[in-house]
């Protein structure tokens, strides 16, 4: 089984290979249920960077490499659970 890892996007995103966007208003019942789901993980890490920003304030005004972004964000995400 292969995973593939890749952004969450909003609509207004142009659709790129790295990243997984919202369908635009569909009344396919696939779609719909797909765009839930993404919803639901979309607040779920939105969250999670609320709560990461609260006691890590360096972050609130973060701006980085995009490949250096992610071993930043995890070094925090594991001080926050040794903290």
């Amino acid at each position: 089984m292969q995973v593939y890892i890749c952004l969450l996007g909003d609509v207004v995103y142009p659709l790129q290979t790295y990243l997984m966007k919202n369908f635009k208003d569909t009344c396919d019942l696939d779609k719909v249920q797909f765009d839930n789901l993404m919803n639901r993980g979309h607040v779920f890490i939105e969250n999670a960077f609320e709560s990461l920003k609260k006691w890590w304030h360096i972050l609130k005004n973060f701006n980085c490499r995009v490949d250096k972004g992610g071993k930043i964000i995890m070094a925090h995400c594991f001080f926050h659970n040794f903290y």
